[in-house]
Protein backbone atom coordinates (compact mmCIF):
# COMPACT_ATOMS: atom_id res chain seq x y z
CA UNK A 1 0.00 0.00 0.00
CA UNK A 2 2.64 2.45 -0.53
CA UNK A 3 0.59 4.87 -2.65
CA UNK A 4 2.60 7.49 -1.73
CA UNK A 5 5.67 6.46 -3.22
CA UNK A 6 4.22 5.98 -6.52
CA UNK A 7 2.81 9.50 -6.30
CA UNK A 8 -1.08 8.27 -5.30
CA UNK A 9 -3.29 10.17 -3.13
CA UNK A 10 -2.00 10.94 0.62
CA UNK A 11 -3.63 12.40 3.50
CA UNK A 12 -1.90 14.21 5.80
CA UNK A 13 -2.96 12.91 9.42
CA UNK A 14 -1.30 14.87 12.20
CA UNK A 15 -0.68 14.10 15.87
CA UNK A 16 0.69 15.91 18.84
CA UNK A 17 4.31 15.60 17.91
CA UNK A 18 3.88 15.62 14.06
CA UNK A 19 2.34 15.62 10.69
CA UNK A 20 2.99 12.80 8.63
CA UNK A 21 1.38 11.63 5.11
CA UNK A 22 -0.41 8.31 5.08
CA UNK A 23 -0.96 6.94 1.45
CA UNK A 24 -5.00 6.99 0.86
CA UNK A 25 -6.63 3.78 -0.52
CA UNK A 26 -10.03 2.45 -1.54
CA UNK A 27 -11.74 -0.54 0.15
CA UNK A 28 -14.33 -2.18 -1.57
CA UNK A 29 -16.88 -2.31 1.21
CA UNK A 30 -16.97 -2.17 5.15
CA UNK A 31 -19.64 -3.71 6.88
CA UNK A 32 -20.27 -2.30 10.59
CA UNK A 33 -23.28 -3.26 12.41
CA UNK A 34 -24.93 -4.41 9.71
CA UNK A 35 -24.73 -1.39 7.36
CA UNK A 36 -22.33 -2.55 4.77
CA UNK A 37 -20.90 0.92 2.86
CA UNK A 38 -19.06 0.37 -0.74
CA UNK A 39 -16.03 2.28 -1.69
CA UNK A 40 -14.51 3.62 0.98
CA UNK A 41 -11.17 6.10 1.06
CA UNK A 42 -9.17 4.97 3.87
CA UNK A 43 -5.71 5.11 5.17
CA UNK A 44 -3.76 3.08 7.31
CA UNK A 45 -2.45 5.00 10.67
CA UNK A 46 -0.10 2.70 13.31
CA UNK A 47 -1.68 3.66 16.68
CA UNK A 48 0.24 2.64 20.17
CA UNK A 49 -0.50 -0.83 21.04
CA UNK A 50 -1.39 0.93 24.76
CA UNK A 51 -4.34 2.80 23.46
CA UNK A 52 -5.68 -0.40 22.33
CA UNK A 53 -7.92 0.59 19.63
CA UNK A 54 -8.81 -1.70 16.49
CA UNK A 55 -9.77 0.88 13.99
CA UNK A 56 -10.87 4.38 13.48
CA UNK A 57 -14.12 5.08 11.61
CA UNK A 58 -13.74 8.59 9.82
CA UNK A 59 -15.95 10.73 7.65
CA UNK A 60 -16.17 8.97 4.36
CA UNK A 61 -17.76 6.25 6.28
CA UNK A 62 -19.40 8.07 8.85
CA UNK A 63 -21.13 10.41 6.29
CA UNK A 64 -23.22 7.73 5.73
CA UNK A 65 -25.43 8.00 8.96
CA UNK A 66 -26.96 10.23 11.12
CA UNK A 67 -25.55 9.71 14.64
CA UNK A 68 -27.14 10.28 18.11
CA UNK A 69 -24.67 10.02 21.16
CA UNK A 70 -26.64 9.49 24.36
CA UNK A 71 -24.02 9.65 26.79
CA UNK A 72 -26.21 9.15 30.39
CA UNK A 73 -27.85 6.20 28.72
CA UNK A 74 -24.20 4.84 27.30
CA UNK A 75 -25.63 4.47 23.66
CA UNK A 76 -24.36 5.64 20.66
CA UNK A 77 -26.81 5.29 17.96
CA UNK A 78 -26.31 5.19 13.63
CA UNK A 79 -29.18 5.64 11.65
CA UNK A 80 -28.74 5.60 7.71
CA UNK A 81 -29.54 8.68 5.72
Amino acid sequence: LDSAAAGGPVEWIASAHRSEPHPVFDVPAITVLGHRIEHVACVEVNMPPTLRIEGLLGFTFLRHFRIELDYPAGRLTFTRT
